[in-house]
């Protein structure tokens, strides 16, 4: 049996909480809140002014509850951020990493300025070179 306007179940109500309960940000644990007052009929308005956010931001749980079910609401949706370089920049940046084994990210930042006259700072440019271990040393 459906209850309230967005047409939640019993059912829905109960996994909702399940998943409430595994939260351990609060970030999270607040669109369960949301959803969970949405399902016991209260105004989506109030709804958004009790979890601190706005209708939209509501509206776009919803539609992630609708798409995803309770699991969609359980983690964070980023999408990660353009790099600056082309796929041919990357690709010959990797080829100079593995021919000149550069033993400080600033050298890897300094060829990334020069040939491609584009600026990362040096946490930029550290991070990946360390998840693949292109280099070792710190700068």
């Amino acid at each position: 049996m459906k209850t309230g306007e967005h047409g939640f179940t019993a059912d829905d109500i109960i996994e909702l909480k399940k998943y409430s309960k595994k939260q351990k940000d609060a970030r999270l644990g607040k669109r369960f809140v949301a959803m969970i007052l949405l399902a016991k009929n209260n105004d989506i308005e109030d709804v958004a002014h009790t979890v601190s956010k706005s209708v939209k931001t509501i509206k776009k749980w919803i539609s992630i509850y609708i798409t995803n079910r309770a699991k969609g609401l359980s983690y964070f949706q980023y999408k990660p951020k353009k790099s600056f370089l082309t796929n041919e920049q990357i690709n010959q940046l990797i080829a100079w990493v593995r021919e000149s084994n550069p033993s400080i990210v600033k050298e890897v930042r300094d060829y990334i300025i020069n040939e491609f006259n584009v600026f990362y700072n040096n946490e930029a440019v550290r991070k990946p070179g360390h998840q693949t271990q292109r280099y070792s040393h710190p700068i």
